[in-house]
């Protein structure tokens, strides 16, 4: 089978990359002007925008052996499927989790751990996790992953899981 590279939130990436360049290139104004203040203020605010960029960039590989987390300055995790315990799609959104999950934010997460129904709420509450790695939720990658993975998919605060 074919791997498959992910990219964890590519709208969230671009749009949070054209905002760092806008503002740091309209940093460049202020120099001109000589306004340092101002200056300083769009090279950080510039780079806090920089830094999720970055962090929304980071990709997960999915293939035969297991999965690998990859992102800029960032060392590189591997998991073989025999050492995740659980993979689950994970809805996070507190209020909406009774509802049919059309507004709720759907991930696809692989843990090491195998969870309770206390440990994936405690999950969402700290929405997104660095110890857990995920992906956003579309069919297709759920397709992708239930070929790799040979159990059930365990579902949490989704909605219906027919309604995907």
């Amino acid at each position: 089978m074919k791997e498959k590279r992910i990219v964890r939130d590519p709208g969230k990436a671009i749009a949070a990359s054209a905002i760092s360049l806008f503002l740091i290139s309209y940093s460049i104004f202020f120099v001109v002007q000589g306004l340092f203040p101002g200056f300083v203020v769009f090279v950080l605010i510039g780079i806090v925008f920089l830094v999720i960029a970055l962090y929304s960039s980071l990709t997960v590989l999915i293939s035969e052996n297991g999965i690998e987390c990859n992102g800029l300055f960032r060392k590189k995790t591997s998991y073989r499927w025999d050492e995740i315990k659980e993979v689950g799609v994970i809805g996070t959104s507190v209020i909406l989790g009774d509802s049919k999950g059309k507004l709720n934010r759907k991930f696809i997460y692989f843990s090491t751990n195998e969870l309770d129904e206390k440990s994936r709420h405690k999950l969402i509450l700290e929405w997104p996790s660095k110890n857990v790695p995920f992906i956003p939720f579309s069919v297709k990658r759920y397709e992708t992953v239930s070929l790799y993975w040979n159990r059930d998919l365990v579902f949490y605060n989704t909605g219906r899981p027919d309604d995907f």
